[in-house]
């Protein structure tokens, strides 16, 4: 297991060597952006037999050999069929698809990162569960929160357009992110009741296009059939944290209206599943939901440091240090006794593989 602690450990040697006891630093330069970029989609897209989907994913390779493009395309998820038919069509493997869906996440969370005032705390906060285990385990959905973090910057920069291509494109690749299109409604402002309508709009036409044929199948696989996430609680919990730090010190954050607005939304969603939870049938269902969750967790940690310690010093450090601490716990939790973690153990690299049979 030791590739992960590497990975982990290289993002947290650069935070400290660049980013720690600053209330604020700059984002990463272009070098910065590019090498943390290959890291991610090298260590992501490249792994073999890993995650607990793998055999999954190699079938829907082999589904696309002996299917054509239409068909690929009136199939849920068009996206992530249509880029497995290119791949084919290519000459491409398993290995192809996944470094090009690790790209894709990969450039949505660094994007996200570096409008943070911490770019480098976001992926030490990201890397023991959101790359680890969603990026490297579930390959659809890794490619939704990828464009889901470039939706929340086009929301940051008031583009309710932008939004919505980037909730829909994901939709292509995972059909749950059409619930993340009803969240642009914060920037409504003095003209809510249009971008109400508009939302409502897009909301109803994806939901038409990539969930409805779906629901009935979704609502008996993890609803009536009483699924249970090991785990969950504690995932679940993860998301909460965050929230509740950000509803109680949420002015000390100096938002804008509508970006304060969003998070507040993101905050309790995070809340209501815990206690969803505890009353639904399934906690695989609002597990799955609560991944979509997830960037509260990068938003709050990187920046709740400066919050909190907003002259700086040595309280700053050891808020930030307190961050890197407890994700640095959820790895070694997770690597040794999350019930599932075999699938994920050992880590194996395909290039390590190529390398020794050239």
């Amino acid at each position: 297991m030791w590739p992960y602690f590497l990975l982990s450990g290289v993002f947290m040697l650069g935070f400290y060597a660049r980013e720690a006891n600053r209330r604020d630093s700059p984002p990463l330069s272009a070098v910065g952006v590019f090498l943390a970029f290959v890291v991610l989609t090298v260590a992501i897209g490249w792994r073999h037999d890993v995650g607990g989907d793998w055999d999954a994913y190699v079938y829907y390779v082999e589904r696309a050999k002996v299917a054509d493009w239409q068909l690929i395309l009136a199939r849920t998820e068009p996206g992530y069929n249509l880029l497995n038919w290119s791949v084919v069509q290519l000459g491409g493997d398993v290995y192809t698809v996944n470094i090009l869906s690790a790209a894709a996440f990969s450039a949505g969370l660094i994007a996200f990162a570096n409008r943070q005032p911490s770019p480098l705390l976001v992926l030490v906060v990201a890397i023991p569960y959101l790359v680890m285990v969603v990026a490297m385990g579930y390959s659809r959905q890794a490619v939704a929160i990828g464009l889901f973090l470039f939706a929340i910057n086009r929301l940051e920069r008031r583009s309710v357009i932008g939004y919505l291509l980037c909730i829909t494109l994901a939709a292509t690749f995972h059909k749950t992110a059409i619930i993340l299109a009803p969240l642009a409604v914060v920037l409504g402002g003095q003209r809510w009741w249009m971008y109400t309508v508009i939302i409502a709009m897009a909301s109803v036409g994806l939901y038409q296009q990539f969930l409805a044929s779906s629901v009935e199948i979704l609502y008996e696989n993890y609803w009536e059939a009483e699924y249970s996430s090991q785990g969950a609680l504690i995932r679940t919990l993860l998301n909460v944290l965050p929230a509740v730090l950000f509803l109680y010190w949420r002015k000390r954050f100096q938002l804008p209206k509508s970006q304060q607005q969003f998070w507040l939304l993101m905050s309790a969603v995070s809340v209501a599943l815990l206690f969803m939870l505890f009353f639904a049938k399934s906690s695989t269902a609002v597990d799955r939901v609560g991944l979509y969750l997830i960037p509260i967790q990068l938003f709050v940690w990187s920046r709740l440091p400066a919050a909190v310690a907003p002259k700086g010093g040595r309280d700053l450090m050891h808020w930030q240090s307190a961050v890197v601490g407890l994700y640095v716990s959820v790895q070694v939790v997770w690597l040794f006794f999350a019930g599932h973690a075999f699938a994920w153990l050992p880590y194996q690299s395909y290039l390590a593989i190529w390398l020794q049979g050239a």
